[in-house]
């Protein structure tokens, strides 16, 4: 983020300034191209194209499709780093509501083409390691917080709750056949307090 001083107000900032509904465009647009087609989909051509937005604008803000792509995941893909609700039951909860809505929102695919296209594209695998590196670390907050509430053991594998809360979710929306996906959302509350309610049982002290 760019410092404020006396003499940035006295002049024009270069470069990269900030026009929020460009940039809301732009990011949306990206996320429909790359959860609908990957890396190879996600070209500034097509952008500028699909946004109505001048290339211009573009390269003077990303210099490349590896920046846009992480600006592009933090404005509107998972928000691991806003959950806190105070509690460690309801943290969980806020978690896989938002792991379900994304999974099954406009930008659903995502998922699938970060983990492909980090394989097969070193570009793709760069840019992403970071963003990848912060979503575990904030996902694992919520069990520290947890632990440090007296809500979880001190012997808690943080790992295991992820890897449990994630993975039923991620499965579950992946094996509902296309025709039950309707009544799968509908029941989607239900479901992620069941499942939550499970993993603190048998996370209980």
């Amino acid at each position: 983020m760019r410092t404020v001083t006396q003499e940035s107000k006295q002049k024009p900032i270069q470069g990269r300034p900030r026009d929020p509904d460009l940039e809301d465009k732009v990011f949306h647009t990206a996320m429909t191209l790359y959860s609908s087609g990957g890396w190879q989909s996600l070209t500034f051509d097509r952008i500028s194209k699909d946004a109505s937005v001048g290339k211009a604008a573009i390269y003077r803000r990303w210099e490349n499709r590896g920046e846009l792509l992480i600006d592009a995941l933090d404005a509107k893909w998972f928000a691991v780093s806003n959950i806190d609700t105070g509690s460690l039951k309801g943290d969980l909860q806020a978690l896989a509501q938002m792991l379900f809505d994304k999974l099954t929102g406009e930008y659903g695919n995502t998922n699938f083409f970060l983990q492909a296209d980090a394989r097969k594209f070193p570009e793709v695998r760069r840019a992403t390691v970071q963003y990848r590196v912060r979503l575990v670390r904030e996902a694992m907050t919520i069990v520290h917080r947890g632990v440090s509430r007296d809500q979880l053991p001190l012997y808690i594998n943080p790992n295991l709750v992820m890897d449990v809360i994630v993975g039923a979710i991620s499965n579950h929306i992946a094996t509902t056949p296309p025709e039950k996906m309707d009544l799968m959302i509908a029941d989607a509350p239900q479901y992620i307090d069941q499942l939550v309610a499970m993993v603190l049982a048998g996370q209980s002290k």
